[in-house]
């Protein structure tokens, strides 16, 4: 070959090579890429004992979403690293009342409340509250250091010194014990 034929045979090479490039399309080549991706990620998920698990459940008032963070995330922010997917979500239930040990009592007026008894409910009485707020005069405590002593609010146990209340038994038991009387109801 001389120069000249070199010269035009890489002008056509090179022409060739733009057609080339303009009829290749680059969109089906990524996505070939991304799924040979995902097929190595989910095999080593598989190998490490990571497997992907996806549930994809309504939100009710019972039921909160949360967003499962596997592998390598650690933090709330988005660091998404090999495998992982932001469509990944666990379902767990609401609790209710946690880290409240102490004695809820308001079921026991609502059972009260729910009765179908033509009867009238028995109060405790102001004779009963009187002899309450006997005992702790004599005793010389407050009312805040009853209502400590017994384990219960101050606003109940005022309630109980008038008189005014519906008797619980577990109740009424925890202030004669402080204030070291008995009252038969």
């Amino acid at each position: 070959m001389n120069q000249y034929e070199e010269e035009d045979y890489y002008e056509d090479e090179n022409y060739e090579e733009e057609e080339y490039y303009e009829d290749y399309n680059y969109d089906e080549e990524e996505e070939e890429e991304e799924d040979y991706y995902e097929e190595y990620n989910n095999e080593e998920e598989k190998e490490n004992g990571e497997e992907e698990t996806t549930n994809y459940v309504e939100t009710t008032n019972n039921y909160q979403i949360k967003e499962i963070t596997t592998g390598r995330i650690s933090d709330s922010r988005y660091k998404w690293g090999k495998g992982e997917r932001k469509n990944k979500f666990e379902v767990s239930e609401k609790r209710k009342g946690v880290g409240q040990n102490k004695t809820d009592y308001s079921n026991h007026y609502k059972q009260i409340d729910q009765q179908t008894q033509t009867q009238k409910i028995q109060k405790l009485g102001k004779k009963n509250g009187n002899l309450i707020l006997k005992a702790r005069n004599k005793l010389r405590f407050s009312q805040l250091k009853v209502s400590k002593l017994a384990g219960i609010k101050l606003n109940l146990y005022k309630e109980y010194e008038k008189g005014s209340v519906i008797p619980d038994q577990r109740i009424l038991s925890k202030i004669l014990n402080v204030l070291k009387i008995k009252i038969v109801i």
